[in-house]
């Protein structure tokens, strides 16, 4: 009550801007679905969602799914750098690349809109020594090669207490030789290939710099060896790997892998642990496993991510806040807060007795 009870206020949320949403090639119709467009709709705004060159859907054109609720545009379609100086466009989402949504960003100052970004990033796996090996190396095996390692979230790094190093990548290589890359009509195939040639060319260069710097390949570490005639001599696969001795010096510490491949660095201490974590451009998602649960609250806390995993990889959810920090991006996807974005707050202060 304002004014000495004279007035109201209240906050209602405004609903009349228009958002364009530019969704990740790797899965396209998921974004669509779970993020942008129930976000945008349920807030109560038109949307228009520019494709990325690299998935499926590239040559659709526009794909009304609701009228004036959302168009499906590939990269070419002149609203995609329209919608960037448009005033009426007055929040831009992105998931993808850190390097565009920067550039994103950059264009939407002019017009000063809302921005949404969930982008790269480099995601460590910490196995102290007080873990299930078993159990961890289970959970690095699902989170490092999910979807051939082309997600964000992806486990990239794995740092080992010292004492149980060895027992642990001998869990890990067993867990690994059992993956089957192949066909994904094939029932015997768990792993498929990665996005294009391209993308496997850049994981061979990251693999190769690890090893010329003194990184053992312990298993996998090519493509799979296939004769000219096979189906699947052409494709671009590559073997899920496990490479020791893995140093901060190398390209597979610093850069997000985006492929089936997981370095093992050793540590010494948990402060060590966390720093070798921390030290990275990203902060998106991190895991760790332990049976000390105040490490693992005090982990938690001192890991610099947007989202954590203890003693559990599964960390994405319809009613979950999932976006980062630092150059992984600003705001978030899926929750309720997601839809904070995409609301303008209105402050209304009515006065009484009229």
């Amino acid at each position: 009550v304002l004014g000495g009870g004279t007035a109201m206020p209240q906050r209602w949320p405004s609903l009349a801007a228009v958002c364009c949403g530019v969704p990740l090639w790797w899965r396209p119709v998921m974004l669509l679905q779970c993020c942008h467009a129930v976000q945008r709709g349920a807030a109560g705004r038109a949307g228009a969602v520019p494709g990325c060159c690299a998935h499926p859907h590239r040559r659709m054109g526009p794909l009304h799914l609701r009228q004036a609720l959302l168009a499906f545009l590939p990269p070419a379609h002149p609203q995609v750098p329209t919608s960037l100086r448009a005033v009426q466009v007055r929040k831009i989402a992105f998931t993808g690349s850190t390097r565009v949504g920067k550039l994103l960003m950059a264009g939407s100052a002019a017009t000063m809109k809302k921005v949404s970004m969930e982008l790269g990033g480099n995601a460590p796996f910490i196995v102290f020594q007080d873990a299930d090996l078993a159990q961890a190396a289970a959970a690095v095996t699902t989170s490092s090669y999910r979807n051939a390692g082309q997600t964000c979230i992806c486990t990239n790094r794995v740092f080992v207490h010292e004492s149980v190093h060895d027992d642990f990548v001998k869990e890990l290589v067993e867990a690994v030789q059992k993956l089957r890359v192949g066909a994904g009509m094939d029932a015997a195939t768990t792993h498929g290939p990665l996005i294009q040639h391209s993308a496997v060319e850049t994981v061979e260069a990251k693999v190769q710099d690890a090893i010329s710097k003194g990184a053992t390949v312990a298993v996998g570490g090519k493509r799979p060896e296939y004769d000219a005639s096979h189906p699947l001599s052409k494709g671009s696969f590559y073997e899920p790997t496990v490479l020791t001795g893995a140093t901060i010096d190398m390209r597979c510490f610093r850069e997000e892998m985006f492929g089936p491949v997981t370095p093992v660095f050793k540590f010494s201490t948990d402060e060590e642990a966390i720093q070798m974590a921390n030290t990275t451009e990203y902060g998106l998602a991190a895991y760790f496993y332990t049976k000390d649960l105040a490490r693992a609250w005090k982990t938690a806390e001192a890991l610099e991510f947007g989202m954590v995993g203890v003693n559990e990889v599964a960390i994405t959810s319809d009613v979950a806040p999932f976006g980062g920090v630092k150059h992984s991006g600003q705001g978030r996807e899926e929750s309720k807060y997601a839809l904070d974005g995409f609301l303008d707050m209105k402050t209304v202060c009515m006065g009484l007795g009229y």
